[in-house]
């Protein structure tokens, strides 16, 4: 049998706790705001180097369709549920916030079921009701005395970390429904720009944009 996506899956997985914890303490010195934009300029700045050296077919170009609903996928799971998620990490912490992040399964099966026709089996089915008891553990038991008192489970934090899970698990349900035979690079690439630029116009509107330029200047 071949594990080459649950193997992507795992590697993923394990990325994305590492990067939490870093995350976590730049929300808390700069700001969700503009650490969102940054990694996601960065971010989309590599996907162009590497869209330049990789060989484009021509089911690997994106038509108006696939691109409206990457960038809403974008939108919705790298801005709005990014934001929420980074937002968490000042309340609650990375650790509390991702473990109420692996709700993004569950709430991604659901949406699947209703709009992908896709279902579950029953190993499935028992994975999620573990996690949803290691979630209700960690969430209503007792907190540790010894940890800061910003970082206590709270009621915004939980929302605010539901919030984000909702929103990844939103964009990842609309990428999927619109990738179709599109190349990861190309459709990541779509989704982070239309991020980059959601970033940018929210910062500009709120008249943050003078902060993000001082945090690149004196980034400690």
């Amino acid at each position: 049998m071949n594990y080459a996506g649950e193997v992507a899956a795992l590697v993923t997985a394990i990325s994305w706790s590492m990067s939490s914890l870093a995350f976590e303490k730049a929300s808390l010195i700069a700001g969700s705001l503009q650490v969102n934009l940054i990694r996601l300029l960065l971010a989309s700045l590599v996907f162009f180097v590497v869209f330049l050296f990789s060989p484009i077919t021509p089911e690997g170009i994106p038509d108006f369709k696939q691109t409206i609903w990457l960038a809403a996928s974008g939108l919705c799971g790298l801005v709005a549920g990014d934001y929420l998620l980074f937002k968490a990490y000042t309340v609650i912490g990375a650790r509390t916030a991702m473990v109420i992040m692996t709700l993004v399964p569950l709430i991604t099966a659901i949406i699947s079921f209703f709009w992908l026709n896709e279902t579950l089996n029953a190993y499935q089915i028992v994975g999620i009701i573990v996690t949803l008891l290691g979630i209700f553990i960690v969430i209503t038991g007792k907190r540790n005395k010894h940890k800061q008192s910003q970082q206590y489970i709270s009621i915004k934090g939980v929302l605010l970390a539901c919030g984000g899970a909702c929103g990844t698990a939103f964009g990842m349900v609309m990428s999927k429904y619109s990738m179709g035979s599109l190349s990861a690079i190309t459709s990541n690439h779509i989704r982070v720009f239309t991020g980059f630029i959601g970033f940018l116009a929210l910062i500009t509107l709120l008249g943050r944009i003078n902060n993000t330029f001082s945090v690149i200047k004196n980034p400690g």
